[in-house]
Parts: C-alpha cells; structure tokens; sequence
C-alpha cells in the first residue's frame, strides 16, 4: 500500500500528521470500472417488474367446468322440489287410497274366500239341513245369515290388511325417495367435479411454466447486479484510507523540562518583576537549549 505522509505546525505546541494509504495501484483501475457501473445501474431503469400477468389464466376445461357449476347452483335440480312436493302430498294425506291396482288386488284375493263359500260352505248347510228335513227352516235361514256373515266380515279383513299393507309399502318408498332426492341432485356434480379437477391440473402446468419464465426474467433483471457483486467481491479490499494524528510538539524528557522551566522562569518574572541580568541569561540560554533539541 502507498503511504504519503506531511506535517504542519500548528500554534499552541502541536503537530498534525496526515497519513494517506492509496489501493494497490494493480487494484484501482477495476474499483473505478466498478463504481462507475454502479452509478450506472443506479440510473437506470433496472430492475423492472415483470411486464406481463403474474397469474395463469384459467383453461378452457376449467372455465367450462365453473360455467356448468354456476348453470347448475342457478337453476337448482327439479328433484329438490319434485321432493318438496311429495313431503307435503304424504303429510296431508294426499297419498291414501291412492292406489289405482288396490281394488284389484282385493279382488284377486276375495275371489278365493268366496269360491269356498259358494262351492263348500253353502252346499254344505244346504245339504245337512235338507237330510234332516228342516231345509227352508228358520233354523236353516239362521246358518245362512252367518255363513253370510263370516263370508262378508272374512272379506272386509282381508280387503282392509291388503289395502293397509300397500298404504304401508307405499308410504316406505315415499320415504326412501324423499332421502335419495338430495344425494340424486348432488350428483349432477359428480361429472362437473371430474371435469375441475381435469382443468386444475391443466392449470397448476400452466402456473409452473408462467413461474419459470417470471423466474428467467427476474434472473436477466439482477444479472448485472449480481455479476457487479461477484466482482466487487473478487477485486475488492481496502479502498484505501486518510487519517490524521496530533502529538505534542516537544516530545522528549528535556524538552519537557526546559518548556516547565520556561513556563516556571514567566511566573517568577510576573511575580518579581524586573528580574535583571540573570534573567536574561537564564531565558536566552533556556532558548538556546530549545533549539538544539
């Protein structure tokens, strides 16, 4: 490292010291280059932010899929009111005896009770009464009225247990679809869901290669700054310094001495006044004294 060094006395008995260390002289003309790139960059423009959209546009797939969403959360399902409706049909009663095959089915089943009165229970009393000669007897008419009876009582229970039977078996199902109709509309989303989850894989791709190019041309930003560091870092150092130093200007035990005896000599001469010829003598060679050192 250089070093220049040069004094000036200053009054009041001191020296001021200047020392001044340079760069390497191989090292200075790149510390120029690199200050004057500096400034440069920091005029400049750079770094800029990234001119384009941050963000990926949906895909077509996803677009389409919310599109279909909203369509469909806008218009709802008809099976929500269709099970709304028949909530309010079964709970006013709207459904009893509604059963166009009831009556069908009463029959097919009375058709049996009655064969049996016609062909066994009626030919029967007909017979035990005409072989005990009482045929046409109020006894007679008696047992007719309760085959009749038990004949028509017969088929009212059964009527009455297969019509309560299919209230019952209708009612179930009622139930059974009024606990479906949500699940069945949610799966109108079932497909729409599918086709999301398509587009969001479409478009995490895309936000990937929209972050690799915002990554490159964050990169090209800071490139010059980034090689400005490296050199910087490369070539650098100490840059060099100035400093500065204040000693007393006797610096020695004797003249230490003499500058007290001087200072001692100037009192007693304030004190005593006049002091004569040895105090001449003494000032000029304590002078004298001063000098050599």
């Amino acid at each position: 490292m250089a070093s220049l060094g040069g004094s000036s006395q200053r009054p009041a008995g001191t020296v001021v010291t200047q020392n001044v260390q340079e760069p390497w002289s191989e090292q200075q003309p790149h510390l120029k280059n690199i200050f004057g790139e500096a400034q440069s960059l920091y005029e400049s423009p750079a770094p800029e932010y990234y001119p384009d959209s941050t963000v990926a546009p949906l895909s077509p797939t996803t677009q389409t899929a919310l599109n279909l969403q909203e369509a469909r959360a806008l218009t709802g399902s008809d099976l929500i009111p269709n099970a709304q409706q028949l909530v309010n049909q079964t709970l006013t009663g709207g459904f009893l005896g509604a059963n166009p095959y009831l009556q069908d089915m009463i029959d097919a089943a009375s058709e049996g009770v009655t064969r049996n009165y016609e062909r066994v229970t009626r030919p029967g009393i007909d017979s035990a009464f005409e072989r005990a000669g009482r045929y046409g007897s109020d006894a007679y008419r008696s047992m007719h009225d309760d085959a009749t009876y038990n004949l028509a009582n017969t088929l009212a229970n059964l009527s009455s247990n297969i019509a309560y039977t299919d209230y019952g078996r209708e009612r179930g199902m009622m139930h059974d679809a009024i606990g479906m109709a949500d699940p069945i509309a949610q799966a109108d989303y079932s497909d729409i869901a599918q086709l999301a989850r398509a587009g969001s894989l479409i478009d995490q791709q895309r936000q990937a290669e929209l972050s690799a190019d915002i990554d490159r041309f964050n990169f090209a930003q800071e490139k010059p700054f980034n090689k400005l560091a490296n050199y910087l870092g490369m070539v650098g150092g100490g840059y060099g310094s100035t400093g500065t130093q204040t000693q007393p200007f006797f610096t020695n035990p004797a003249a230490s001495f003499i500058s007290g005896g001087l200072g001692g000599l100037g009192a007693a001469g304030r004190l005593g006044g006049n002091m004569g010829d040895f105090g001449t003598w003494a000032l000029g060679g304590l002078g004298a004294l001063g000098g050599l050192l």
